[in-house]
C-alpha cells in the first residue's frame, strides 16, 4: 500500500463523471451516492445572470424529478471529504490500527506459501497446455480443434495473470515495509496544502472508496489494504439512514 499510494500521489489524473467534467474535474465522480435514494450523484451546474458559474453534485433521480435530495456545492463537499481524510489520518489510535493491519496484510501477501502456491498453479497449467497441444495435433475434427484453441487462449490469459502476481509478490518480498514507514507517510500527507485541488483529487482517488451524502451529513469510507477494498464492512444507504435516525 505504501508504495502504491506513493505512486498514485505522484500522478495527475482526472476522472470523467458528467458533462461538466470536460472543463472542471469533479473529484468525487463515481464515488458519491445520494443518502435519500442510494443513486449515484453526478456533476451539475449553471451560470447566473451575471455570468458567474456554479458547480454542484446532484442526484440523478433528483434531476429526473424522482428524488428530493438537494444539490451539493461541489467545492464545499470535496473540501469536506478531504478534511475527513485528514482527520482520519490525524488520529493516532486510528493510524496505529491501520499501520498494524497494513503490515499484517503485507506479511500475508509476501509469505513464502503464497509464492509456492502461484508456482504450483503455473506448473499445473503448463502441464495441461502440453497435453492440449498433443490433443490438438491428433484431433480429427475442426470442432474439437476449435474447442482446444479456446481452452489454450483461456490458459494464456490465466498464465499471464499468474506471472504478474508472481512478479508483484517477488517485488514485495524484496521491499520490507515498516510501521514507521506508514506513519511517516501519513504525517507527510498532513503537511500538504489540503486546499490544492490537484492534491485533493489524488487523495480522494487513492484513499476514498465511497461517500454517502444526506442533508447535513456526510459518510466517508476508506480504501485501506492496497487492493481497493475497504478494511471495514461496507455500508448501505439504508444502514446510513438508520444510523442517522439513531443519532437523532
Amino acid at each position: 500500500l505504501f508504495k502504491k499510494v506513493q505512486d498514485k500521489l505522484s500522478e495527475k489524473r482526472y476522472v470523467s463523471g458528467g458533462e461538466n467534467t470536460a472543463k472542471v474535474p469533479y473529484l468525487l465522480a463515481g464515488k458519491l451516492y445520494c443518502g435519500h435514494c442510494g443513486t449515484k450523484m453526478i456533476s451539475d451546474g449553471g451560470t447566473s445572470k451575471k455570468g458567474v458559474k456554479y458547480y454542484y453534485y446532484a442526484c440523478k433521480k433528483m434531476k429526473a424529478g424522482e428524488c428530493n435530495k438537494h444539490r451539493e456545492r461541489k467545492d464545499v463537499l470535496e473540501q469536506t471529504v478531504v478534511s475527513y481524510v485528514f482527520g482520519f489520518l490525524s488520529d493516532k489510535e486510528t493510524m496505529d490500527t491501520i499501520a498494524n493491519d497494513v503490515i499484517a496484510y503485507y506479511d500475508k501477501r509476501a509469505d513464502e506459501s503464497n509464492l509456492k502456491s502461484i508456482n504450483a498453479k503455473i506448473v499445473a497449467i503448463q502441464a495441461d497446455v502440453e497435453r492440449l497441444t498433443d490433443s490438438y495435433v491428433t484431433a480429427q475434427s475442426t470442432l474439437l480443434r476449435n474447442s482446444i484453441e479456446k481452452k489454450m487462449a483461456d490458459y494464456e490469459v490465466l498464465l499471464n495473470d499468474l506471472y504478474t502476481q508472481k512478479v508483484k509478490l517477488e517485488m514485495e518480498r524484496g521491499y520490507r515495509l515498516t510501521k514507521e514507514d506508514i506513519l511517516d507517510f501519513a504525517k507527510g500527507i498532513l503537511k500538504t496544502d489540503n486546499m490544492d485541488k490537484d492534491f485533493q483529487k489524488r487523495i480522494i482517488d487513492v484513499l476514498v472508496k465511497k461517500v454517502i451524502v444526506y442533508d447535513g451529513h456526510v459518510a466517508v469510507f476508506f480504501n485501506i489494504n492496497g487492493e481497493s477494498n475497504i478494511l471495514t464492512e461496507d455500508i448501505s444507504v439504508e444502514d446510513f439512514r438508520n444510523a442517522l435516525n439513531d443519532m437523532s
